[in-house]
């Protein structure tokens, strides 16, 4: 029987077109006709994938498909050809994560050791992802850059090594810090295993490829490799940010100068020829004229670069290289005010900002054997507010503002300077401005006249346009402080007065009647005091003119801010201070001292939440809920139930309570004191209920006996009074900073109120009032 069916032959399927000459169905052949789609296109999209197909493909076929398909797609062509030569040179994708295999193959192979492992397809595939570059990039790729210095430091090719050499100097090396250290530390390691004879392949080194940026005009790139060499050689604990930086060029300059002296000239090079202005460049431009002595010429240049005083230098910096003189003016006045002076004004011929910075730093060591306390911009800042003052200025004072106006300083304390003490300046003689350049800093500096026409919306209301900050700060503080602050909620949560060891309820009971007679006197200084006199005083003292009382409503809420920030640090000052007093003596008095500081708290809340309201235009014997509404406020947060009278009265009791007991308990060594509810709560869980309360007796009397031996003995530990001082003073100025925030939210809530009538108050409505206005 014949069948129905004709199998036709292979040949006959070719010459129509339905197969492809030479294919059969062997299973061999299958395969390579599926590997020749998946090549086709690469799958791009899943990484594992991609590894498995990599894993199976010729390399030649690889390359193919790597050039054809992705020639205009150089992120991809990186990634394929990266994670092919991770499987070439053994990683394993089970430890190791995508981001690594496509980068580290690059690190490995700009080592010796990791050049030599690589094979001849794998130097192509290498000088293909050095080929990768947007053509619209100034820049090497990092990747692309670390391919390039491979081939470029290590390969036999010289046209591999050619093509590498004009990329680098027509593109630049990534300027990012962190990856320029790694790659002067992969330089460092195979110079130093060249030297010690562990490796005998030495490729090029740090210096030419320096060489080569120095070529290519790229001298911020030179100076940084040779900074990162001086960094590396100082010590491999050090990590590569710029105080690193700065203090490891320090070093060498000051400390070891002969033996970094060629990366110290090429760093001044680099700086002369680019007109580098790193902080870090300084002292080496100062140690190459030191080591430049047989090069007459270049000392002088290198000298008269120095001279201009360019190099970038913050108040740390300035503090640093000018200690010696700064640290004398409370020994030697005369003669050190008289170089810094000079000094200054050689400085501000050529970088008025940073000769700016070193006469505030003048002014704030003047008289000071000691730095003082905060930062520097802090203590600047607090020295420019003491500045013309007087009837007369001095000639820091009249130079600093004609600095100043030159530099156009727009920072608060600098406008306000201007502003009080300008017009007393003798222009006429004053280096560094005229008349005319006052009359332009004040109407610069003015930001509400340069805004007097402007409004914007905010929140759904028209406002001028100086008043947005102060309304974005409303908005914030209600988002932030629902609850009380951390310090205030670990006092209420973790310290329980249940028993203070070493006294009876009598002391609490001391609290108690401190904080009633202090609201009750909280309530008569604010009926009684009237400073409407002495609140305009001081604003015509700041420079802000205000005809009446009622006027301030008008103002911008920022002039209000600036008077009220040295007042704010003042009443920080006397918190902490008494707090740290009376707790420092706490141990000499069974605990007792530590509530010697209510009277003067409750004197500095009644203060700030009363005089406060006289600065934003507010009576507060017409407004009585203003002064409650600012202590609920600080004690229990934003929200509407905090203000309560009731619950006022009953968070100040507590927090005096316990921030008193908890002093006393620190520095007579309480642990139940410290320890608090939570640690009551582990032991009664522990050991039952009966078996706590015992042990809680007997560490009572063991507690009270050692109190007791203390008293007769007098002699105190001495880390106690040191704890006693820091845990009060911290309290304190805790509390009152929670005090001096809520009186600046709250009255600027209701002075854009009174301003704006469409603005709804953020702090102190119910509940239900919010919902009706919402």
């Amino acid at each position: 029987m014949s069948p129905v069916f004709v199998r036709p032959e292979s040949e006959e399927l070719a010459e129509a077109g339905a197969v492809e000459v030479g294919l059969s169905g062997a299973p061999e052949d299958v395969e390579a006709l599926a590997l020749a789609e998946v090549a086709a296109e690469l799958p791009l999209d899943d990484f594992k994938a991609l590894w498995q197909v990599l894993g199976r493909l010729p390399v030649d076929e690889i390359l193919e498909v790597v050039a054809e398909q992705l020639s205009d797609a150089p992120d991809r062509r990186r990634e394929v050809l990266t994670a092919w030569m991770a499987q070439t040179l053994g990683y394993s994708r089970v430890w190791r994560r995508q981001k690594t295999l496509v980068s580290e193959p690059l690190w490995d192979v700009l080592s010796a050791r990791g050049y030599a492992e690589l094979s001849a397809r794998g130097e192509e595939a290498l000088a293909m992802i050095g080929r990768s570059m947007s053509p619209h990039r100034t820049y090497l790729h990092p990747m692309a850059a670390l391919a390039t210095l491979a081939i470029w430091r290590h390969s036999k090719s010289e046209a591999l090594v050619e093509e590498s050499r004009q990329r680098l100097l027509g593109r630049a090396l990534p300027d990012e810090l962190a990856w320029l250290y790694e790659v002067v530390v992969i330089f460092e390691r195979d110079e130093r295993r060249t030297r010690a004879g562990k490796d005998e392949v030495e490729g090029r080194g740090l210096m030419e490829l320096v060489e080569l940026c120095v070529e290519g005009s790229y001298w911020e790139l030179s100076a940084l490799l040779s900074a990162l060499m001086v960094l590396r050689l100082r010590g491999r604990r050090f990590s590569p940010t710029v105080e690193n930086l700065v203090r490891a060029c320090d070093e060498a300059a000051e400390v070891h100068p002969q033996e970094h002296a060629k990366w110290l000239q090429v760093m001044a090079d680099a700086t002369i020829a680019g007109q580098l202005s790193f902080a870090w460049l300084e002292r080496p431009m100062q140690a190459a004229v030191r080591l430049s002595l047989e090069t007459p010429e270049r000392q002088q240049r290198l000298r008269d670069y120095l001279s201009r005083r360019a190099f970038d230098a913050d108040y740390g910096r300035l503090e640093t290289l000018y200690e010696s003189w700064l640290s004398s003016l409370w020994r030697e006045t005369g003669r050190a005010e008289t170089w810094l002076l000079e000094e200054v004004r050689r400085t501000a011929e050529y970088h008025p900002a940073r000769a700016q910075r070193l006469l505030e730093l003048v002014v704030a060591r003047r008289g000071r054997r000691r730095r003082g306390v905060g930062s520097r911009a802090y203590r600047v800042r607090l020295a420019v507010e003491e500045l013309g003052l007087g009837e007369h200025l001095d000639r820091f004072e009249e130079e600093l503002i004609g600095l100043y106006v030159r530099n156009l300083a727009l920072e608060s304390h600098a406008a306000q300077l201007v502003r009080r003490a300008g017009d007393r300046v003798d222009w006429e003689v004053n280096p560094y401005a005229e008349a005319e350049d006052l009359s332009m800093y004040l109407v610069v500096s003015d930001y509400e006249r340069a805004f007097d026409q402007l409004t914007c919306k905010f929140d759904g209301v028209t406002m001028s346009h100086a008043d947005k900050h102060a309304a974005a700060r409303v908005k914030y503080f209600v988002q932030r402080r629902l609850d009380p602050n951390r310090v205030h909620r670990l006092v209420q949560r973790v310290f329980t007065p249940v028993e203070w060891l070493g006294s009876g309820l009598s002391e609490i009971g001391i609290v108690r009647q401190a904080v009633e007679r202090g609201m009750e006197r909280f309530e008569a200084h604010v009926a009684s005091q009237d400073l409407r006199a002495e609140v305009l005083e001081e604003f015509g003292d700041a420079g802000v003119e205000v005809e009446n009382f009622e006027a301030i409503a008008e103002l911008p809420v920022e002039r209000i801010f600036g008077l009220l920030r040295r007042r704010r640090q003042r009443r920080l000052l006397l918190g902490a201070v008494a707090g740290g007093v009376f707790g420092g003596l706490a141990p000499f008095s069974w605990g007792v001292l530590s509530l010697a500081d209510v009277p003067v708290l409750l004197t500095i809340t009644a203060d700030i939440s009363s005089r406060f309201c006289w600065y934003f235009g507010f009576d507060p014997r017409e407004h009585r809920d203003l002064p409650m509404e600012i202590l609920a406020v600080a004690l229990g947060g934003s929200r509407p139930s905090a203000v309560e009278p009731m619950l006022v009265r009953q968070n100040l009791n507590e927090y005096v309570l316990r921030k008193s007991v908890m002093v006393g308990a620190v520095a007579h060594g309480g642990l139940t004191q410290l320890a608090g509810r939570g640690l009551a709560q582990v032991v009664e869980r522990q050991l039952g209920q009966k078996a706590a309360r015992q042990a809680g007796d007997l560490a009572r009397r063991a507690v009270t006996r050692n109190l007791q031996r203390r008293a007769v003995e007098a002699v105190p530990s001495k880390t106690l009074p040191v704890v006693g001082a820091l845990l009060g003073a911290s309290l304190n100025a805790a509390l009152i900073y929670d005090l001096v925030e809520a009186a600046q939210a709250v009255l600027t809530d209701r002075f854009l109120e009174r301003k704006y009538p469409e603005w709804l108050r953020q702090i102190g409505l119910e509940e239900s009032s919010e919902s009706l206005a919402g």
